[in-house]
């Protein structure tokens, strides 16, 4: 058994969506009331609305693509989609800000290249600011002889700001007078679960939307056109259309013609990963096979059934099954809210084998002269003096700070929704303490995130860079999305978007005893205690250095198995007695009791009983 995850920043938006019900455009009483007559029409009228009705609004950003750099002299020229700035180079570093706030990028000379972050702003969709890798390579130069001039060429691929949604309609098999009801599914945040759509009656040219409590939710208006519905969401309108769900991209599992059966061998690709099937090393290929297809059948009839995005498991080495859903693929960058955390205690895990940061340090000895926390009148908490690094890892740190409660001044969903303080660091530092660090684990992920301040004062580096620098470039990782504080440096607490094959190789890692093909990425003592028990959550030893920490049935015995959570069903497995790794990813968002579901029981009853050989195969690569 695991926490109940907050929802997080990255929720705020539906949050937002259930708590002011932002389909409502207008707000008039249905004039059919709740009689007899009004069944009757609803019975006689409501064909035209049954089905499956679909929108959706990508709102840029607007800036993408390739991208250039011109040096001639001191002058620097930057073009990216039709925007130009100018800047100079500040040593080897190019700091420039687009106009109109539409982008900045950050990079530094690296051989011949330039290599940093493309920085994207706040969206409609998508709040905060965004950091992407960034690669420049430079071009031959044009005229001979002259080493002034210089230009680089690369490209941007900002994060998608998207919202897609699904409203599915029908008869109410409840009911036997033909009332409708319906319910609204959305990939990206799963808003509907806070909207609770319920029943579906007309009211003229409108389809009034009511929540499961009977008190209107929204009107969407209809068109002359019957193919199409408008609903106003969050002050933007929607235009939806009928689609057909087996050809409903984000809705339906999968779109396949004609529908593939069993397992398709994962492809090749250059970021580092080997390939084979799951016979090769060991797994009953029959049984994941009829998973899988289990899992493409799966048609959604409501809210509270998974919505799985993607599968992926690796065994001795090899990528084995590498299966998506739900409109997602393999190129696409996924959320993976909190269990971003367990990758922050891997770079801190990078900075104590570099000797610059140790478990036992005191958190004000890193962050105190940049974080002042007593003025000259008075000295600090000696309960906030006496936190150490090692109880930000465990969720042990004595701020009044509880997630799954919002009225706790440090709760993230209460930090990241105030404007008065937007140096988050600072935040976490002015919630008072209400119990010696390491008496009692209570999950924080404001005070996780003050691992932050730690890293950018130890290294004397820009969070993005140091992420870059010690795990993403090492692990063959090129394309991934950091979110960014207000502040502009790197948010420790969750959210970050990685490819999910990229995710998993931060089990492989795991698994390799923190080398990635060879290459020593982190040192395996500092795995070794990042695994072993140091708090309790919800269950005596179910946490560690920001890993879960539980046991699953193999037969007749139990194994042991180390996890990353996020919110939705964010989940990277590492089973090390199998020599397995497993990820699921999903759109289950604020919905635990769904996508729970993912480790207690598909782990356990799926994947694990086709493990036919439980060595390890470590030992033969």
């Amino acid at each position: 058994m695991i926490r109940v995850p907050s929802f997080g920043a990255r929720c705020r938006l539906a949050l937002r969506l259930g708590a002011c019900a932002c389909l409502v455009a207008t707000s008039v009483t249905p004039s059919f009331g709740a009689s007899g007559d009004a069944d009757q029409v609803v019975a006689r009228r409501g064909d035209e609305l049954v089905g499956l009705w679909s929108a959706e609004r990508r709102s840029g950003p607007r800036l993408r693509g390739s991208l250039v750099v011109e040096r001639d002299g001191a002058d620097v020229l930057v073009r990216l989609g039709g925007v130009a700035a100018t800047a100079r180079f500040d040593g080897d570093r190019l700091d420039v800000a687009m106009p109109h706030d539409l982008g900045r990028l950050r990079v530094r000379v690296d051989g011949d290249g330039l290599r940093g972050h493309w920085i994207q702003p706040p969206g409609e969709f998508l709040s905060g600011s965004w950091a992407t890798p960034v690669v420049l390579d430079r071009l031959p130069s044009t005229a001979p002889g002259d080493a002034s001039p210089a230009t680089w060429r690369g490209s941007v691929e900002p994060l998608d700001d998207r919202l897609t949604l699904f409203l599915a309609i029908e008869r109410d098999p409840a009911r036997g007078d033909g009332a409708l009801r319906g319910f609204l599914r959305n990939p990206e945040r799963n808003i509907g679960v806070y909207l609770r759509l319920g029943a579906v009656v007309l009211d003229g040219g409108e389809a009034v939307l009511q929540r499961a409590d009977g008190s209107e939710l929204g009107r969407a208006r209809r068109h002359t056109d019957p193919e199409r519905l408008s609903l106003h969401v969050q002050g933007t309108t929607f235009d939806f259309a009928r689609v057909d769900p087996a050809a409903a991209l984000g809705f339906a599992p999968r779109i396949e013609a004609p529908p593939l059966r069993g397992l398709v061998r994962p492809t090749a690709r250059a970021d580092g990963w080997r390939v084979a099937a799951p016979a090769e090393v060991g797994l009953d290929q029959t049984r994941l096979s009829a998973f899988v297809d289990r899992l493409r059948a799966q048609v959604p009839r409501g809210l509270r059934e998974p919505a799985l995005q993607a599968l992926l498991v690796a065994r001795g080495g090899h990528l084995v099954v590498e299966e998506y859903f739900g409109g997602f693929h393999a190129e696409r960058p996924h959320d993976t809210r909190s269990a971003g955390k367990t990758l922050s205690s891997l770079l801190v895990g990078t900075a104590v084998d570099r000797d610059l940061v140790a478990v036992d340090d005191h958190v004000l000895a890193h962050v105190g002269a940049r974080w002042p926390v007593a003025d000259l009148e008075s000295e600090p908490d000696p309960r906030l003096a006496a936190l150490r690094v090692e109880h930000l890892l465990t969720m042990s740190s004595g701020f009044d700070c509880d997630d799954d409660d919002s009225e706790t001044p440090g709760s993230e969903d209460r930090m990241q929704s105030q404007d008065a303080q937007p140096d988050w660091i600072r935040y976490i530092l002015d919630v008072p303490m209400v119990r010696m660090p390491g008496t009692r684990g209570v999950y924080c992920t404001a005070a996780l995130n003050l691992l932050g301040g730690v890293l950018t004062e130890a290294t004397g580096t820009w969070l993005p860079r140091l992420v870059d620098e010690r795990l993403m470039r090492p692990l063959d990782i090129e394309h991934y999305h950091l979110n960014l504080m207000p502040t502009g440096d790197a948010y420790l607490g969750g959210g970050w978007h990685l490819r999910p094959r990229d995710f998993l190789k931060f089990g492989q890692l795991v698994l390799d005893g923190g080398e990635w093909n060879g290459e020593r990425v982190v040192s395996a003592d500092w795995l070794a205690r990042s695994l072993e028990p140091a708090a309790s959550l919800n269950e005596a030893d179910d946490y560690g250095y920001a890993w879960w920490l539980s046991t699953a049935p193999y037969g007749e015995r139990e194994v042991e198995v180390a996890y990353a959570s996020g919110n939705g069903g964010q989940l990277l497995l590492v089973v090390p007695s199998l020599d397995l790794a497993v990820v699921f990813m999903g759109g289950n968002y604020g919905d635990y009791g769904t996508w729970r579901a993912f480790r207690e029981e598909w782990l356990p009853r799926e994947l694990l009983p086709a493990v036919i050989d439980p060595r390890g195969l470590g030992s033969e690569r």
